[in-house]
């Protein structure tokens, strides 16, 4: 019996040491394992650390050659007429031609034109049309600006061009010129119509309703006839160029020289762009002024 016990005992202590020994070796494994698995999360964690760094180079490298300014592409700024010596010469010389007012009426051209777009301005090097609409988005629209601008030299260009073949009259810029100075006499003395109306225009989904129920109110008989058709223009008519949009174009114009602090500034302007070309008064007789200015074209 003594030695069953002994024996017992001995296969007992053996078995306790055997399992002391494996768990050692288990713990030991396990902290390995852990070790390994620490080792493979940084690697994957460099791995991704490296593909988003190789993105961000070949984003920069194709900015970079996006945005890379060519000398072939600015060869025009060091011409002898470039844009550097000819100051806004040059800028009006490219609205009127881009514009094209010989064949285009004048609500025609602006709405087509891509100088009224600033957005083309973002790339002002990659063309000379580029950097001319890059230029007249970065005019300082302050009167103390404009007048800078709007020189002698640069007001006789536009008489002249304007004079040429009855070009102020057939385009129509006679009744769009003519219209603007009626509306200005009409709200100078209550503005309050042109903040709506600009309000009502920025907003991301402009509410035309509204503005043209505005516009409506504002509206004379006068104006309306130098917008109509018959006394418009001589040039075909587009589908979307009638009376009701060339209102809008009247007093959305005034509604931004109103906003930008210009606008007695851009009155002047208009003012005697349109007495220089046709001698008249606008405050005189309308109709008789459009019939006499018709006999002597």
């Amino acid at each position: 019996m003594k030695k069953k016990m002994l024996l017992i005992f001995i296969i007992s202590v053996a078995l306790s040491c055997n399992s002391n020994k494996d768990r050692e070796k288990l713990v030991q494994l396990e902290q390995e394992l852990e070790i390994q698995k620490n080792k493979n999360d940084s690697l994957l964690q460099s791995n991704m650390s490296l593909t988003l760094e190789k993105k961000e180079l070949a984003v920069n490298k194709e900015d970079l050659m996006y945005n890379y300014v060519k000398e072939e592409s600015i060869s025009y700024l060091l011409e002898k007429d470039s844009w550097i010596t000819t100051d806004n010469k040059k800028l009006l010389a490219f609205i009127f031609e881009d514009m094209n007012l010989e064949k285009d009426d004048l609500e025609t051209a602006i709405r087509t034109s891509w100088m009224f777009y600033p957005a083309y301005g973002e790339n002002p090097f990659w063309s000379e049309d580029y950097f001319a609409n890059y230029m007249m988005a970065k005019i300082n629209r302050s009167p103390e600006s404009l007048e800078k601008i709007f020189t002698t030299e640069i007001k006789e260009l536009a008489y002249s061009v304007f004079k040429q073949n009855n070009l102020y009259k057939n385009c129509g810029a006679y009744s769009i010129v003519k219209s603007l100075l009626l509306a200005y006499e009409d709200f100078k003395n209550d503005k309050a119509p042109l903040t709506q109306i600009y309000q009502l225009a920025s907003k991301s989904n402009p509410d035309d309703d509204a503005i043209e129920a505005i516009i409506k109110s504002m509206a004379t008989k006068e104006i309306l006839d130098a917008l109509s058709d018959s006394n418009y223009t001589t040039y075909k008519k587009y589908a979307f160029t009638r009376q009701e949009t060339r209102l809008f174009t009247i007093y959305t114009f005034w509604a931004r020289r109103y906003h930008e602090g210009n606008l007695e500034f851009a009155h002047s302007i208009l003012k005697e762009l349109h007495q220089n070309i046709t001698n008249e008064d606008v405050l005189a007789n309308s109709d008789q002024m459009t019939d006499d200015y018709n006999q002597m074209q």
